[in-house]
């Protein structure tokens, strides 16, 4: 039936101890200890033992008889299971079928259709088995897969007998069903072979591409002992196959012992590709290109792609021109590695051509179309992801988003800390502190620990109004005040202007102070706006030295600075330091209206300069400005 049965029972009999029960589709079989005759076959009514030449029970050790309900088995006493014969040897599939012309195959097989229906149910196995094997000749793998099918499900002895295996297998590769090729072929039962090296690695080649499959290239030359229907079919893809893999003499071989199946397409692309191994390179190119506009998808798929290199190597196209090409090539052929392959090559050939986003875009692409890619694919897209963020041309705000919807961080580089840091000054150029804020808080964690990136996260918290975050980005991830050059420059700014947004006026001034005359600006900023009019002259005296040392003439910023410094010395009523100042810079600055203006507070007194109102004027800009940094 179709539930499984519990043999413990009947095993407990010596001469039944190996009794076994196999699966079939529409029941089971049960199959008995002895000689291979005696095991039982089932019709769709009944269970039957084979006639004719069953020996008798007391070789076999039981009897077998039929009731109304199934079979009943005797023991006979005394008597134990006898060996098993030994399995038959592999008759390899084909051989004796060799060399017959088509027509020949054909009346063989119209034969023996005949045969079977004269054959009684139970001994039509190895005639299905010769109907397969036909099938299989004349090129037709699904219906000769069929007959393998239906040969082991009257006869489950079939299903384990290397000869079937290896039909079954050559059967479901011939109708390009690939899994249950591998199935049949890797099953442990089929015995090694030259044959069974052949179907084997044209599996396997089938599969991945790879011919290292052991005993395959040794075995191709069997390949044509086979008749010509199922040479066509086989000769083209396998000398392909082993030409792309660079196999040149085993291909060169194939091609050269079947000139009808040497014409087919495929196997036209397999003699481009000897033409090109050759150093034909003008003729292997017209070998292509004429395959390329061909009526064999197969056969094109592969020509467009070769093509492409071909041009490329000749120096007909550069590498953009060859990435085109490329990308034409994938929709020729979809589904399988060669299309990865593909889509990999013409994204690589985007950023040979300096195109990262058209490459990085494809690559997206590919793992949504293969999934199961997405663990190989993965460091082709990270490179590609490394390249987009790192070329100046790229959108700043879209390599800004790419960085942060990116699964996992960046791998640490140098160069893409660099690329972001760039990208966080051009997001501050706009005034989207946002925008660099979520991207740089995802580099972060894998920066190379240079502190530009903490730095630039900080000031644009600190434009975006996060303080309290800036301060924290800073203590954490800029490693503490230490930091060379500009960037140590910006971190003690952008510390001054975290506290003194926090309220820790003094502490901001302390980290100004200790900057020295590059902090000196800010510090002066800081200081008038606590209307300590004395420290901010002093401090904005030190950053005009800096800014403009020498005796050239003032730029229009340090003109401002100086007008800044004069009405911050008027405030304090220093009018020594206001002449100082007027002797220093006078002559320095051009003149007209700012000449005029700066004259005017440094000549002016305590009595006739308007103090207050000037106080007032320094009060609105300053909250104006604050006014400003809100609404960004």
């Amino acid at each position: 039936g179709e539930r499984g049965r519990d043999l413990a029972a009947l095993r407990r009999n010596p001469a039944l101890a190996g009794a076994e029960i196999l699966p079939l589709p529409d029941g089971a079989a049960l199959r008995l200890p002895g000689p291979a005759a005696a095991t039982l076959a089932r019709d769709p009514l009944s269970w039957l033992q084979p006639p004719g030449e069953a020996p008798a029970p007391a070789a076999l050790g039981f009897a077998v008889q039929a009731t109304p309900h199934g079979v009943a088995l005797s023991l006979a006493p005394g008597r134990g299971p006898q060996p098993a014969e030994a399995a038959p040897p592999l008759l390899a599939p084909l051989a004796t079928l060799a060399g017959l012309p088509k027509a020949a195959l054909l009346a063989h097989w119209r034969a023996l259709p005949a045969r079977l229906a004269a054959t009684p149910a139970a001994e039509r196995g190895p005639l299905r088995l010769a109907l397969a094997e036909t099938l299989l000749a004349l090129g037709l793998g699904a219906e000769a897969q069929a007959a393998v099918q239906l040969a082991t499900a009257e006869d489950p002895r079939l299903a384990a007998q290397p000869r079937a295996l290896l039909l079954a297998g050559a059967a479901a590769l011939l109708a390009g069903r690939l899994a249950e090729a591998d199935a049949a072929l890797d099953d442990p039962r089929l015995l090694a072979s030259p044959e069974t090296a052949l179907w084997r690695g044209l599996s396997k080649m089938e599969t991945d591409g790879d011919i290292a499959t052991e005993g395959f290239r040794a075995a191709t030359p069997l390949l044509l002992r086979y008749p010509a229907p199922l040479r066509a079919r086989l000769l083209p893809k396998l000398a392909a196959g082993l030409a792309e893999a660079g196999a040149k003499e085993e291909a060169a071989a194939l091609l050269a012992g079947d000139e009808a199946a040497a014409a087919l397409p495929l196997a036209r692309h397999a003699a481009g590709l000897l033409q090109e191994a050759a150093g034909a390179t003008t003729a292997a190119i017209e070998t292509q290109a004429t395959l390329a506009t061909g009526r064999d998808r197969d056969a094109r798929a592969r020509a467009l792609a070769r093509l492409a290199e071909l041009r490329l190597a000749a120096g007909s196209i550069d590498a953009a021109g060859a990435a085109e090409a490329m990308e034409r090539a994938i929709p020729a052929w979809r589904g399988d590695r060669r299309e990865v392959a593909r889509r990999l090559r013409a994204a690589e050939l985007r950023l040979l051509a300096q195109q990262p986003a058209a490459a990085l875009a494809l690559l997206q692409d590919t793992v949504a179309a293969f999934p199961e890619e997405a663990g190989t694919l993965r460091p082709k897209l990270l490179a590609a992801t490394l390249a987009v963020v790192a070329d100046p041309a790229s959108d700043p705000v879209a390599m800004a988003r790419l960085v942060a919807a990116q699964p996992t961080p960046l791998p640490p580089d140098a160069a893409l800390d660099a690329a972001l840091a760039r990208i966080a000054d051009r997001l501050a150029g706009l005034e989207l502190p946002q925008e660099a804020v979520a991207m740089l808080k995802k580099a972060l964690p894998n920066s190379t620990g240079s502190g530009n990136l903490a730095v630039r996260l900080a000031e644009a918290q600190l434009a975006d109004g996060d303080a309290e975050g800036a301060l924290q980005t800073l203590s954490s991830g800029s490693g503490g005040a230490a930091l060379p050059g500009e960037i140590g420059r910006r971190r003690a700014l952008a510390e001054a202007a975290a506290r003194q947004q926090l309220g820790d006026t003094a502490g901001a001034a302390g980290v100004l102070r200790a900057l020295g005359p590059e902090g000196a600006g800010k510090l002066a900023e800081m200081l008038a706006s606590a209307q300590d009019w004395a420290g901010a002259a002093a401090a904005l005296r030190a950053h005009l030295e800096l800014a403009a040392p020498g005796d050239a003439a003032l730029d229009a910023p340090a003109r401002r600075d100086l007008l800044r410094l004069a009405a911050f010395l008027a405030l304090a009523q220093d009018q020594e330091g206001l002449a100082a100042v007027q002797q220093r810079y006078a002559p320095r600055v051009p003149a007209g209206t700012f000449a005029d203006a700066f004259a005017a507070l440094a000549d002016g007194t305590p009595g006739t300069l308007d103090l207050p109102r000037l106080r007032q004027e320094i009060a609105g800009t300053r909250a104006l400005q604050e006014q400003l940094r809100a609404l960004r």
